[in-house]
């Protein structure tokens, strides 16, 4: 059995909690969760085949709330964790650990290794990266990646970014991120969608994810009015919720885009594919801001399932997810202008948007389908 520890699992919405719960449901092993409790996880937790426990003291919802994030906070939080592994370590007798997160493991190592417990931890993206930057959080993760028995990095380019760091190779093996080919498809019924943000005889160009900085929402605003000259009905579908909300409502008020942008708020991932089958392209420009980076992103890969092309900030390990001309385009994230064109040659010309939609389901089913990656991680552990 496989202790899988995390600190973002659904019905959170988060590609550190997607991933942990895609490895969970599609595993051949039996797996227990270890995951924060938060509001509505009785009737989630209740429709899945695996067992999930709540660390009742852990509400990330209220550990992360608007302003309450801190060094303390997140000591109280990592120290909160090391107890609930170690005791349900001690319960279950699992015969590895699997953390979403290598700060989740450091508290428990010396306890792992006493019972020679092997464990592993995912390597994603800036959790990865911005400790390298510190000295102490440095000697942290070196501390946590000698005696971890594989580190699996999600993409190419987080192997590359421990490799220069000075991991060893044979610590690491690297696996593509992937999607839920059950739940994000083309021909989604979206007519409720459609009919309550009023998307009729509109063109739709969607964004999920959190709201923050690095996700690039506010470059897309900003190249709206120039879309606009080109495609009079375009609309700008935001789903998700976090901290540069406020930020970006009043750069709509701003540029006089209220009627254009429309922010949708939180959705449950059960719903997202009736909002990408809504959509006429999909763009998030991720883009690097103080260290923090996009990994890969995951939610190029699920409009590609549904069927629609999608456009990334040329930042992070994003290119791993999207071939540029293939299913969807590379851009300079800081670039309206470059932004706003490729927008524009989406939504006016429908032959090529439908032909990556295709291209890009076609490549989602054949290389980032997780339930074939999750047979390669339980490879690598096994």
């Amino acid at each position: 059995m496989i202790l899988l520890v995390t600190l973002g699992f659904p019905p959170l919405v988060g590609g550190i909690g997607t991933d942990s719960y895609l490895l969970a449901k599609y595993s051949s092993e039996k797996i227990v969760v270890l995951a924060p409790n938060c509001r509505g996880v009785e009737n989630f937790d209740e429709a899945q085949r695996f067992k999930t426990i709540r660390m009742k003291f852990i509400d990330v919802q209220v550990f992360y709330r608007t302003g309450a994030r801190s060094s303390l906070v997140d000591t109280l939080m990592l120290a909160l964790v090391g107890v609930y592994v170690l005791l349900y370590t001690v319960k279950l007798k699992p015969w590895k650990l699997y953390f979403s997160h290598w700060t989740l493991s450091f508290l428990t190592v010396p306890f792992l290794r006493l019972l020679k417990i092997p464990y592993y931890f995912a390597a994603h993206g800036t959790e990865v990266k911005k400790p390298l930057e510190s000295r102490f959080y440095r000697a942290l993760l070196f501390f946590c990646a000698k005696y971890v028995r594989k580190i699996i990095c999600l993409g190419y380019h987080q192997k590359v970014t421990l490799m220069k760091a000075g991991i060893p190779l044979s610590k690491l093996n690297a696996v593509n991120e992937g999607t839920d080919l059950e739940l994000f498809k083309p021909d989604v019924d979206s007519s409720k969608v459609a009919q309550r943000y009023n998307l009729i005889n509109k063109k739709v160009i969607l964004t999920t994810g959190r709201l923050v900085k690095r996700k690039g929402h506010d470059m897309v605003i900003k190249s709206l009015p120039r879309v606009l000259e080109h495609v009079p009905n375009a609309v700008y579908l935001i789903v998700g919720n976090g901290m540069e909300r406020e930020n970006l409502e009043a750069l709509v008020k701003e540029l006089n885009l209220k009627e254009k942008v429309i922010f949708a708020g939180y959705v449950p991932k059960r719903d997202l594919p009736k909002f990408y089958n809504a959509c006429d392209v999909f763009i998030m420009a991720s883009r690097e801001v103080d260290g923090d980076i996009e990994g890969f992103g995951i939610v190029y890969l699920e409009a590609n399932a549904c069927g629609k092309p999608v456009i990334a900030g040329k930042s992070g390990g994003t290119a791993a997810a999207v071939r540029h001309g293939v299913n969807g385009f590379l851009v300079n994230p800081v670039n309206v202008e470059e932004i706003a064109d490729q927008i524009v040659l989406l939504l006016t010309n429908r032959k090529l948007a439908e032909e990556m939609g295709k291209k890009g389901r076609q490549l989602v089913k054949s290389k980032f389908n997780y339930a074939l990656i999750a047979r390669e991680i339980q490879d690598i552990m096994d």
